[in-house]
């Protein structure tokens, strides 16, 4: 029988690479370590959004807050990890944990960090920059424009309500 990504002879239909059998074939083994490969790629790519975000708020300078976000981003990226290591080993192998995975996994997020990962790295703080200066030209015209107006606005409402006092007051005294 050739090999196929689901093998519905199986037990565990679910299983798309290995049966309950440890007697692989070397395409199965090559395919799992294939398939491994990808998903260290694909958290190459989560530590890279990631890094986005923390050098974000490393170039605006607030430590305290950069230091928070440093901690925030590391637990997040390592629980994504671990969940979708663990959902990736169940659901290929049965729920074994095998050195080829975790050989796979490190060798895609090698790949990915000294290939993509040093190319996105060095034009981060040129997007960082652009969004930053599309951002404050938003703020500086639509929002300040609209702020402006509503302190104009609350401005004249003041001035009404002070007016009427005072018209009321007069009225009062007869004046």
């Amino acid at each position: 029988m050739p090999f196929t990504i689901w093998n519905k002879s199986q037990k565990n239909r679910f299983c798309p690479v290995f049966s309950d059998s440890m007697a692989h074939s070397y395409s199965q083994i090559y395919t799992f370590i294939l398939y491994s490969a990808v998903i260290g790629f694909v958290f190459g790519c989560v530590y890279d959004a990631l890094r986005l975000i923390r050098t974000a708020f490393y170039m605006a300078g607030k430590k305290v807050l950069t230091n928070v976000i440093y901690f925030t981003c590391d637990v997040l990226f390592f629980i994504i990890i671990a969940v979708a290591s663990a959902i990736f080993i169940f659901h290929v192998n049965n729920g074994r944990i095998r050195g080829i995975a975790i050989f796979g996994s490190l060798a895609g997020f090698t790949v990915y960090y000294n290939t993509v990962g040093r190319l996105t790295s060095a034009v981060y703080r040129y997007i960082i920059k652009g969004v930053y200066r599309v951002l404050r030209f938003i703020w500086e015209t639509v929002l300040l424009a609209i702020w402006h107006f509503c302190v104009g606005v609350g401005d004249s409402i003041y001035t009404r309500r002070h007016l009427k006092r005072r018209i009321r007051s007069f009225k009062r005294k007869g004046c």
